[in-house]
């Protein structure tokens, strides 16, 4: 028999029955059991979740403190060049595709049983199809940046705004976009495009 509880320093382990273990982490990992019989280990989605322990963020060398901390300048939504209409199955077609089969992204189900409303849509999706809509980037080579705001609930609407920067010569030089929840004003995500 084996068990794996993850590097949580606060692990409970119990025995369910016969050759069975179970143990559970604070915070918000799975809890894995294993049986020796079927040689299988299931993970489950019982969490444990304290609400008494801060949750804090870590800060990449390099990155101004103060600067990340700052509350971002207050967002005033422009006039959308497109509005994307996302499906409630948006997560789950995008991990067909990425084998990314995250379980925030699948099912209402799933989303809750980790402590979110509902699913909600990937990322590296968002920021894909962003990158989709800024168009043919006209350099060999391009920096892709993106900032994250606020998670998009699916399903969902979401307006997003494209602004082109030329050179004096007329060439491209940098895409900036925007995204946000068209009945809110919040903002969900932006970023930019730029030659190298």
């Amino acid at each position: 028999m084996w068990s794996n509880c993850g590097q949580s320093s606060s692990v409970s382990r119990s025995t369910s029955g016969p050759g069975q273990s179970t143990c559970a982490a604070t915070g918000l990992e799975p809890s894995w059991t294993s049986s020796p019989k079927s040689g299988q280990a299931t993970a489950g989605l019982a969490l444990a979740r304290r609400l008494d322990v801060p949750r804090q963020g870590v800060f990449l060398p390099g990155v101004d403190k103060a600067a990340a901390a700052a509350a971002p300048p207050e967002f005033r939504a422009p006039a959308p060049t497109a509005v994307w209409q996302l499906g409630v199955d948006t997560g789950r077609l995008y991990a067909a595709v990425s084998g990314d089969f995250n379980p925030i992204h699948l099912s209402l189900l799933s989303a809750k049983a980790l402590g979110l409303p509902r699913s909600i849509a990937h990322g590296m999706y968002l920021a894909s199809r962003a990158l989709a809509d800024v168009g043919s980037v006209k350099s060999e080579a391009f920096r892709w940046d993106v900032n994250f705001e606020a998670p998009v609930f699916l399903p969902a609407r979401v307006a997003l705004e494209i602004g082109t920067v030329h050179s004096a010569s007329g060439s491209w030089e940098r895409s900036d976009y925007v995204a946000w929840n068209p009945r809110s004003g919040r903002r969900h995500f932006s970023g930019s495009v730029t030659a190298l």
